[in-house]
């Protein structure tokens, strides 16, 4: 990525025309673009000028196919296989899909990208561009930006991140020297005076653009180049531009002003058709208009109509008087409506008039807000949507405060809820009024949960009896959001029970998203396990929860992560696998966020450590690039403990500070595993009386946001067992009952062998060894491989403190065997210390083969050897072909491959 930089008329413009005519003449595809001051407002409308029509021109089928498919919406090329596209993407996933539309050009030859006046563009194709330059790595794509400085605006930080970025090369132009100025005014005067000659560069600071403009403009006037002329040349301001602009313009005949006004009105790009509504001409007139512009300098040939430079189009646009450059947009708009252009561009124009109250201007303000939400840019339809508010007639206005508070609520702002509490006052009907409530307790949930609880109640009481689904809607977000507000929690134990029988059949979308959170609160409360897992079973209905709400739904989530913590895994597995499969279909960052957690507890709880690390690192990073910042901390303390696990104290050391580092972290409930975490790391590296503290937080937290089960985090054991070393069995022995009895109720072996096994730890002698054979027993075949394996070796480990060496080394052996293939390192490595101790020898492991691979490694050559190729491996995990090929090579060399068969062949029989 080359980012040509200077001021503006240094030759920015031409050195890209030229680098575009380079492209061409070497093979590559070229898509050219400028952005306007004008079109800012205008989100993905680089990007549009871009690719819409190359590729409307001629679509080829593979170009828009994976993640790019995300793209047809924006680009308004439909879909090319003649079916619905779907539900909208979310904006990161267009992003994403724009991307890989880029890579699959790529795949037919190289392509080069050219944006002139980049410091004009939009956010949303500056964060497109941003994703491609951090993902262009070895790829045959060349990107070439304008950037005008000093900048005639304040840079933004996405222009900052692309200019920082490694892959970008900065190249800024220098004015032209004294000797290179006099060889360009003699090119006109080629009996110029030196002292003209030098004049000239003075006044125009060797600007190449000015000094043209100012050349012609002395040779319209008739100025001779002598040195005696040099004064007079001096004494013209560079600000005489615009005016020798005008002046050649005013000499031409009267409807090329007419249509260079009208082109400067419609921006970067402008149709004949379009210009001669605008200048009242018929086409024939205005593209003779159009010709003669071009023979003065002042349009490029060709079509669609565009100035030789941005500066003419300020000079032109600025002589416009205000009132009439408003009522000019005005018409512009009509004009682009009746040729049926995408709604965006029609209202680009509306919020450049003086608000009227005009009805028509209302609906073409809403349908390009309603085309950007669907097309997935609904950050870039909020300011259609806040300028209806200047225009509406009364009937209209509470419709149009609904869709711009419900934008609102999609992006996070901060004024959704201001807006819905009005849209919910103007309403009188009471099932609208009870989908603006849902919309109102959301957005009011940000800041209030006990306001948001407030506002869905009062929804529920306005409901009459035939209104059965919104209200059961309203009641899945009611508690919901109630769940995690220590004061209103005795509101939601108070409803269980009710909204557990009126659910209880989960025959309707509404009933199934109440169940799923019921799976989940049943789970949380330590009833038994089997309750749980079958309302899971039933939020889940087959796929229709999934079908119905999507991936990134936090309420079908609720319900895999209800099946993980009652130990049926080999269900939840597969609920999450199909919504992994749902998140890459739709290119979903917030879907993949959330499977990604949700995979990190089920492999955490299944012990699968190595894949548990890639799942945590996926969701953070997801999570930060989709804004679901919520699922950061809880991933984080995933992602610390299996660090611990795999023997990276260190590594776990600095997520685990980054986590903590977030606002307000110990009132956050998810800080609850977070801390947990803590506590491991302090236990493992030996200071036990801050694992203590952290602990006791975690007991905290549970309390406060009534965590019952030991299922999600066995603090009790935790504790017991810190405490023991310290010399305090009996609290240890309460504590340990405590969870025990807890684990007992709850029903799932995972639970039930972790608390046996710390009883058995505290209780030592004969008593402790019988407890720690239960507990393994308790975990044979459960699916908690690593839990299993940790029971093992501190049986193991208890058999060689009483001297039964022999017995010892048989639970030391498996115990070592499944740390091992669950990547707990430090597991591993303590139940071969053990085991030496027992005077055994313990096979001696040298990683090599599929053991030797990492996580990644491990999981992009199962899925090369699967049959996927490098490109879909990188669309479904959302990183590029590069991170891809780099996975694969390393898999093949320590495998000593060379092919995806071979590939498959090693490693078959080694399962996940």
């Amino acid at each position: 990525m080359a980012l040509i930089e200077g001021p503006a008329g240094i030759g920015k413009t031409e050195l890209l025309k030229e680098t575009l005519a380079a492209g061409r003449r070497r093979g590559f595809q070229v898509f050219g673009a400028r952005a306007g001051e004008l079109e800012q407002g205008l989100p993905f409308g680089v990007v549009r000028q871009l690719f819409e029509l190359p590729l409307a021109r001629s679509i080829d089928r593979s170009v828009l196919t994976g993640p790019a498919e995300q793209a047809t919406r924006l680009l308004t090329l439909g879909d090319v296989r003649g079916e619905p596209v779907g539900s909208p993407p979310d904006q990161f996933a267009l992003v994403h899909g724009l991307y890989w539309l880029c890579l699959n050009l790529a795949e037919r030859g190289p392509v080069l990208i050219a944006v002139d006046d980049v410091h004009w563009a939009d956010e949303a194709s500056l964060g497109w561009l941003a994703y491609l330059v951090r993902r262009i790595e070895d790829q045959p794509v060349a990107v070439a930006l304008a950037l005008r400085s000093p900048h005639p605006v304040a840079e933004s930080s996405v222009l900052r991140d692309i200019r920082a970025h490694p892959f970008t090369a900065t190249l800024p132009l220098e004015p032209l020297s004294e000797s290179a100025a006099a060889s360009l005014v003699r090119a006109t005067f080629p009996d110029a005076a030196e002292e003209f000659c030098r004049a000239c560069h003075h006044v125009t600071a060797g600007n190449p653009f000015f000094l043209r403009e100012l050349v012609a403009a002395l040779r319209a006037e008739g100025v001779p180049p002598t040195a005696s002329e040099s004064e007079r040349v001096r004494q013209m301001a560079p600000g005489t531009i615009t005016h020798v602009v005008l002046l050649r313009l005013g000499a031409l005949p009267p409807p090329a002003l007419d249509v260079a006004r009208a082109i400067a009105v419609f921006g970067a790009r402008a149709e004949v058709r379009h210009a001669a509504a605008l200048a009242d001409l018929d086409v024939e007139q205005a593209a003779e208009a159009a010709d003669a512009l071009v023979a003065a300098g002042i349009l490029n040939e060709g079509r669609p109509l565009e100035f030789v430079h941005p500066v003419v189009r300020t000079a032109i646009y600025g002589d416009i008087p205000p009132g009439a450059r408003a009522a000019a947009h005005a018409r512009a708009a009509r004009i682009l409506a009746s040729d049926r252009v995408p709604p965006d561009r029609v209202a680009g124009h509306v919020l450049l008039t003086e608000p009227a109250h005009d009805a028509w201007a209302v609906e073409a303000l809403r349908a390009a807000a309603r085309w950007l939400a669907d097309a997935g840019a609904p950050a870039g339809a909020i300011p259609y949507l806040r300028r209806a508010l200047a225009e509406p007639p009364p009937e209209v206005r509470a419709d149009v405060l609904f869709e711009l508070g419900s934008l609102e609520v999609m992006v996070g702002d901060r004024n959704a809820a201001d807006r819905l509490q009005e849209c919910l006052e103007a309403s009188q009907d009471r099932r609208r009024r009870a989908e603006i409530a849902l919309l109102l307790g959301r957005a009011s949930a940000g800041s209030s949960y006990a306001e948001a609880v407030q506002t869905f109640q009062r929804a529920i009481d306005e409901l009459g009896e035939d209104e059965r689904e919104v209200r059961l809607r309203l009641e899945a977000e009611l508690l919901a959001v109630a769940r995690w507000e220590p004061t209103l929690r005795s509101l939601v134990r108070e409803r269980l029970p009710r909204v557990a029988a009126e659910a209880s059949r989960g025959e309707t979308s509404a009933e199934r998203r109440l169940l799923g959170f019921l799976a989940q609160e049943t789970a949380l409360l330590n009833e038994p396990a089997e309750e749980a897992r079958r309302w899971a079973e039933k939020a889940l209905a087959g796929g229709l929860l999934l079908a119905e709400e999507g991936s990134d739904s936090r309420l079908y989530h609720y319900a895999t992560d209800a099946l993980t913590l009652t130990g049926a895994y080999e269900r939840a597995d597969r609920a999450s696998a199909e919504a992994l499969e749902d998140a890459r279909s739709r290119g979903s960052f917030a879907g993949f966020a959330r499977v990604a957690f949700s995979r990190v507890l089920l492999n955490m709880h299944r012990g699968h450590i190595s894949d548990a690390e890639v799942d945590a690192r996926a969701a953070i990073q997801s999570a930060e690039q989709s804004g679901a910042r919520i699922l950061f901390v809880p991933a984080a303390g995933f992602l610390a403990e299996a660090l611990v696990e795999r023997g990276d104290v260190e590594g776990a050391e600095e997520v685990l500070r980054e986590a903590a580092s977030t606002p307000d972290f110990e009132n956050n409930p998810a800080a609850f595993i977070a801390l947990a975490a803590r506590g491991r790391w302090f236990m493992a590296v030996g200071r036990t009386v801050e694992a203590l503290e952290d602990l006791s937080r975690t007991a905290r937290l549970g309390e406060r946001f009534d965590v019952v089960t030991p299922a999600v985090v066995p603090w009790r054991s935790l504790t017991a067992v810190a405490l023991a070393t310290r010399g305090a069995p009996e609290e240890a022995r309460q504590l340990v009952a405590e969870e025990l009895a807890l684990a007992r109720a709850f029903g799932a072996p995972r639970p039930i062998g972790i608390a046996l096994r710390a009883q058995g730890l505290v209780e030592r002698g004969e008593e402790g060894l019988a407890l720690l054979r239960e507990s393994v027993s308790a975990l044979e075949g459960s699916g908690a491989d690593l839990e299993h394996a940790r029971s093992l070796t501190d049986l193991g480990a208890a058999l060689r403190r009483a001297n039964r060496r022999s017995e010892a080394r048989e639970p030391l052996r498996r115990g070592a065997e499944m740390a091992f293939r669950c990547g707990a390192t430090a597991l591993f490595e303590r139940a071969q210390a053990e085991l030496k101790a027992t005077g055994a020898r313990p096979r001696r492991v040298v990683l090599h083969g599929v053991d030797s691979l990492t996580a990644s490694e491990r999981r992009v050559a199962a899925m090369a050897s699967g049959g996927m190729t490098n490109r879909e491996i990188a669309q479904a995990l959302f990183v590029s072909v590069k991170t891809v090929e780099k996975h694969l090579g390393q898999a093949y060399a320590k495998l000593g491959v060379s092919s995806r068969a071979e590939l498959k062949n090693v490693l078959k029989g080694h399962g996940r």
